[in-house]
C-alpha cells in the first residue's frame, strides 16, 4: 500500500509553500542558536538535543543514528530518557514540547531564567495550564 501525499503531485505550490515543503520540516521553527538554549531549560545533555534535533527534523530512528554515528537501540535510549524528562510519549508529543520550550525563551536575553530541573517543570506545566484555558472555550 501506497503512501498517501498531503499535496498531490499535479498541483503547483505558491513559491513560499515550495520553499517550506522543501526543507526539512522542523528547521525553520526552531533556529540553530535556540537548541542549546533549549538544552540549558530542558537538562537535556548535548547527544540528547542532537537527537531532538534531527527527530524534530523529520529524520528517522535510522537516518538520525547514521548522521551522528551510532546506533539506532543507542538513539532509542537517547529519546526514552528525552521522553522521561520532558515527560511526553512519543514523536508529536516531543515536537509539541519542543516547540512550548522554544516558545517559552525568552527572545531578547542570550540566557535561559530557570536555573533547576524543577523549575523548568514547573514552567511547563504552567505554561500547559494556560494553554489548556485559552484553548477550552473554543466551541
Amino acid at each position: 500500500m501506497n503512501a498517501t501525499r498531503l499535496v498531490p503531485t499535479n498541483t503547483e505550490l505558491p513559491n513560499e509553500l515550495d520553499t517550506i515543503w522543501n526543507d526539512a520540516p522542523g528547521k525553520a521553527l526552531i533556529g540553530k542558536a535556540a537548541w542549546p538554549r533549549i538544552a540549558k531549560l530542558a537538562n537535556l545533555t548535548r547527544r540528547e538535543i542532537q537527537v531532538c534535533r534531527l527527530i524534530f527534523e523529520g529524520k528517522t530512528r535510522q537516518e538520525a543514528a547514521e548522521e551522528l554515528k551510532i546506533s539506532t537501540r543507542t538513539i532509542r535510549h537517547h529519546l526514552e530518557s528525552v521522553h522521561l524528562k520532558l515527560e511526553v510519549t512519543g514523536r508529536v508529543g516531543l515536537v509539541l514540547r519542543l516547540v512550548q520550550l522554544r516558545d517559552s525563551i525568552d527572545t531578547n536575553t542570550s540566557s535561559v531564567s530557570c536555573s533547576s530541573s524543577t523549575d523548568s517543570r514547573k514552567k511547563m506545566n504552567d505554561h500547559r495550564v494556560s494553554l489548556f484555558f485559552e484553548t477550552s472555550s473554543i466551541p
